[in-house]
């Protein structure tokens, strides 16, 4: 039995989609993809038996233009607060996040802010570093 479920944040009276959250997405006992196949990162998680292989393979490069720049966030330990913001910069959902919980922003303004000490936080975010500090801009509130 699946104990992970999935919310998707979205603008209010919009089909503009800001992000995603996925309860206990390590706790998912077979293999699925959380993003649709045409997602330009994907997200997925598998629960392999003993000796399970992956067949040797390689990822062939493809002329491939990133429509903006998405983030993972994967609570290893700890708990955090992620709000994200509409176009007007106000904000539209808060969604708290433990231990084993995975939130993906889209190309969408929030933050991040961590509730307990010793938080930990795994960030998966596509590059080049460079390219994105450049992108990465910053609402002061």
């Amino acid at each position: 039995m699946n104990k992970t479920y999935k919310t998707i944040i979205r603008l209010p009276n919009s089909s503009d989609v800001l992000g995603m959250y996925i309860a206990q997405a390590l706790s998912h006992t077979e293999s699925t993809f959380f993003t649709q196949e045409s997602a330009s990162l994907q997200v997925g998680v598998h629960n392999w038996p003993t000796q399970h292989l992956v067949t040797t393979h390689q990822h062939v490069r493809v002329q491939n233009s990133v429509p903006a720049y998405q983030e993972i966030l994967l609570v290893v330990q700890g708990k955090i607060a992620v709000t994200f913001f509409d176009y007007s910069n106000q904000p539209v959902q808060t969604i708290l996040a433990t231990a084993n919980d995975m939130v993906f922003i889209f190309s969408s303004l929030h933050s991040v802010r961590s509730l307990i000490a010793n938080t930990k936080v795994l960030e998966i975010k596509q590059g080049p570093v460079a390219a994105f500090k450049k992108s990465n801009a910053r609402i002061s509130k």
